[in-house]
């Protein structure tokens, strides 16, 4: 599956336009959750090949500068005769936020990813 220049600018796009609405809305304590879509390109001996990734989340604002947050993320399977590329993953991250007005906010999230 071939990923065009545009479709990933697209998406980039739409990231950054909608992060700072839900950073917004994440400022208030309570549950939240949200989802990303994006491409990847991998070259390693006879595997060369381009496909998305998908990545859901959920996470709990406990304090205005503070959020809990889970993730899974699916890289898909790439398949080239004898090489084989799969991965899956999980996280556990802690958002510590900083609100710039009423509708941004700067975080710094550290965590792991499994």
């Amino acid at each position: 599956m071939q990923i065009s220049k545009l479709s990933s600018r697209v998406g980039l796009a739409a990231i950054l336009l909608i992060g700072p609405i839900t950073a917004a809305h994440a400022q208030r304590p309570g549950i939240y959750f949200g989802g990303a879509w994006g491409a990847y390109s991998i070259k390693k001996s006879d595997l060369d090949d381009n496909d998305h990734v998908l990545k859901g989340y959920i996470g709990g604002q406990v304090l205005p500068w503070l959020a809990i947050e889970g993730s899974t993320t699916d890289f898909n399977r790439l398949d080239n005769g004898g090489e084989r590329f799969e991965a899956d993953g999980k996280g556990l991250a802690a958002l510590f936020s900083l609100p710039l007005g009423t509708t941004s906010t700067v975080f710094a999230k550290a965590g792991q990813f499994w």
